[in-house]
């Protein structure tokens, strides 16, 4: 954990991130929350402050930047799930803790988007169909492709966007995929 707070903090995405007002920076805090949450779920079994750290991430991450917040998180729980499969012990009280805290953020978010849209319905209108609905059909900002072939032949792009802006970190990612994948990373936690 010390390691990967390093490398985060030295990588040179983090200094990029760090350097412009945007919502991305603060976003990735309420991720690491998240995260924070799940992982010591996974180290003390489940405690309710750890889901309730893991749920004011999500809440709060979704208040940021919308429902996408709620991605990574989810992305984390699932890879690790694939990835360690049955060394990764998640019984039903998790996985019903975890939807709880997918529900109660959302319904977290709603408190405010319900309210600031009927204050505002040109604002809710803009963040949800520009925001939400149009990030997921077509690129923002200059970011991929004109059509869909365009996007598909653009996407590869971004690994070497990861790998360039984590470096010199990403020269140890081969080393630890093989060795996550043959199973010498200790126990499950």
């Amino acid at each position: 954990g010390i390691w990967a707070m390093i490398m985060l903090a030295t990588s040179p995405l983090a200094a990029f991130m760090g350097t412009f007002a945007t919502a991305d920076g603060v976003l990735l805090g309420c991720v690491v929350v998240s995260v924070l949450g799940f992982v010591l779920m996974l180290k003390d079994r489940m405690r309710w402050p750890y889901v309730l750290l893991m749920l004011a991430g999500m809440a709060l991450g979704q208040l940021t930047k919308g429902p996408v917040a709620l991605l990574p998180v989810t992305g984390v729980v699932l890879g690790m799930r694939v990835l360690l499969g049955q060394r990764l012990r998640l019984g039903r009280r998790f996985w019903w803790s975890f939807a709880g805290c997918l529900l109660a953020s959302v319904l977290a978010f709603l408190a405010w988007f319900i309210p600031a849209s009927l204050a505002d319905p040109e604002l809710g209108r803009q963040m949800f169909w520009r925001h939400f609905v149009a990030r997921i059909g077509e690129p923002q900002e200059g970011h991929g492709g004109g059509n869909v072939l365009m996007y598909l032949l653009l996407t590869p792009m971004y690994l070497g966007v990861i790998l360039g802006t984590f470096f010199p970190w990403t020269i140890h990612l081969p080393a630890g995929i093989s060795a996550l994948i043959r199973g010498h990373l200790g126990t499950h936690r």
